[in-house]
């Protein structure tokens, strides 16, 4: 049997509205500069010519919006949403992902810290402070389940931010 690749990439919500406190942490909208940042970040995934088979999300408004832009751009599947990723820990995104039918290779999580950068520094080898918003992670695992991802040896496909992208 061919060794195949199993992709992860993970993405932070964009930049996000404090400004009615009132309404509540999982309604919070993106801000214009988290549109144009999130926007920034699927040229670059347009420019390398990713793909993307399944795109999973948190139901917080600003990380699906942050999906949606994603999604509507680079037109992928429709988005999953996801309530173990809000609030969002490392654990659940791993349980989130060995729970993936292996006829998938490049799945898409949209979701906050302090989980993702955690999830980050334990299975992508990364000794990063945070992710920043509508900062992305990919990296490559080479196994043939996803049960077995985090065993497998990986390589990082890149780190890159809209500030980065400038």
């Amino acid at each position: 049997m061919n060794q195949k690749v199993k992709t992860i990439f993970l993405l932070r919500h964009g930049k996000s509205a404090w400004d009615q406190p009132a309404l509540g942490d999982i309604k919070r909208e993106l801000l214009p500069k988290g549109i144009q940042r999130t926007e920034r970040i699927t040229q670059y995934l347009r420019e390398i010519n990713i793909k993307i088979d399944k795109v999973i999300s948190s139901p917080a408004k600003r990380a699906f919006g942050t999906a949606e832009i994603i999604q509507q751009s680079l037109n992928l599947p429709d988005i999953i949403v996801e309530t173990r990723l809000y609030p969002c820990s490392e654990e659940e995104i791993f349980n989130i992902l060995i729970e993936q039918d292996d006829s998938i290779d490049n799945v898409l999580i949209v979701g906050h810290n302090p989980g993702l950068t955690y999830f980050a520094r334990e299975y992508m080898d990364q000794n990063i402070d945070h992710i920043p918003t509508s900062g992305l992670l990919s990296c490559r695992y080479y196994s043939n389940s996803w049960s077995e991802f985090s065993l497998a040896e990986r390589k990082l496909n890149f780190v890159v931010s809209p500030k980065s992208l400038r």
